[in-house]
């Protein structure tokens, strides 16, 4: 597969402390590539700074454009999952899908399939402030696929959804997958990891420990509790950078 996304020598800092560390990879133009790490491990840092959010060191390419300087470029091209806890609490549902319609120049409505996948009827007309956490996620998901960009951005979108919400979006995403975008998530599931991506690197105190490319995850399903003990054993010890 052709890169959708290429990362060369990433590194962010934050208050003067490193956080990510000089990773690089490439995520499939056509493909879900997967970011796994535990908590602190700079999985959140690593998404936000690919999307614009965060100032960043080093080469990111989105298709055939160098736009590691750019933020604003990166922001056009990509679009990304907000924190749910970030969503403005004064506003509806539906105001919310107004606003970043409008900013971002997309259709003024969602496509049916992604409307009934994560259940938005129910929520438009609801202030934000008063939904529960699964109803904030199922709208900062939702933000993510506002403008139809090319490459969708998730920070541990299945956080929060009950099992149905969490069926649901795992088949958008591969969908949008097949039909040529680039799916980029973290989680922090080694099951999820596995069974769901094309591609991905687990993260380790800020660096990449692992790196898997096409055609190794599907190996590694016949056997996920051995996959896990050997990857949590790994992440116990000192950082290491695998093929």
């Amino acid at each position: 597969m052709s890169a959708g996304v290429s990362l060369r020598e990433l590194s962010v800092s934050l208050g003067g402390q490193p956080i990510v560390r000089r990773v690089s990879f490439d995520a499939p133009a056509a493909g879900w590539f997967g970011v796994l790490g535990v908590n602190g491990s700079g999985k959140t840092t690593l998404l936000r700074s690919l999307a614009g959010r965060l100032e960043a060191q080093g080469s990111i390419r989105i298709g055939d454009e160098e736009l590691g300087r750019d933020r604003r470029a990166r922001g056009r091209r990509i679009g990304f999952m907000p924190d749910q806890a970030d969503l403005p609490a004064l506003l509806t549902g539906a105001d919310l899908v107004d606003l970043l319609t409008l900013s971002r120049g997309g259709e003024p409505a969602l496509s049916r399939e992604v409307h009934e996948a994560l259940g938005l009827g129910a929520l438009l007309d609801l202030r934000i402030g008063a939904m529960s956490s699964g109803m904030r996620q199922r709208l900062a998901v939702h933000s993510a696929f506002i403008g139809e960009r090319p490459v969708l951005v998730l920070d541990e979108p299945f956080n929060w959804l009950d099992p149905i919400a969490a069926h649901d979006l795992r088949g958008l995403l591969r969908r949008a997958a097949e039909q040529g975008r680039t799916v980029i998530t973290t989680l922090h599931d080694a099951a999820a990891f596995v069974l769901n991506c094309d591609e991905g690197v687990v993260l380790n105190e800020g660096g990449v420990m692992r790196r898997y490319e096409a055609g190794a995850l599907p190996a590694l399903r016949s056997d996920i509790a051995a996959f896990e003990a050997d990857l949590y054993a790994g992440m116990t010890g000192p950082r290491r950078d695998r093929p």
